[in-house]
């Protein structure tokens, strides 16, 4: 609730959430987070990072800004499920939540 909206969203996906693999929670309720923010996370997501929750409550993604960032999440979790076959099912190294 701190009124960022998409150009704050954006700034922090480029900043912040893209390549961190040390944030896991991030809430941007209430932040007046339209389609724009809602695909700079998307990319950030899909650029890679470690974020386990994200709360974006209070928002007006719009259909398509969930959209694009559900198929975000989507492709990252086809990732990881990739490379855990790969693997062999092991799990190199794991992080606490």
């Amino acid at each position: 609730f701190n009124d960022i909206g998409d150009e704050g969203c954006t700034n922090l996906s480029l900043h912040m959430v893209a390549g961190n693999h040390t944030l896991r929670n991030l809430y941007l309720s209430g932040n007046h987070i339209k389609k724009k923010g809602a695909m700079a996370l998307a990319g950030a997501i899909l650029h890679g990072c470690s974020l386990a929750k994200l709360h974006l409550s209070a928002n007006d993604l719009g259909p398509s800004g969930l959209k694009v960032l559900s198929g975000a999440v989507a492709e990252m979790d086809a990732r990881r499920q990739h490379i855990l076959q790969r693997q062999g099912g092991i799990i190199i190294a794991a992080v606490k939540p």
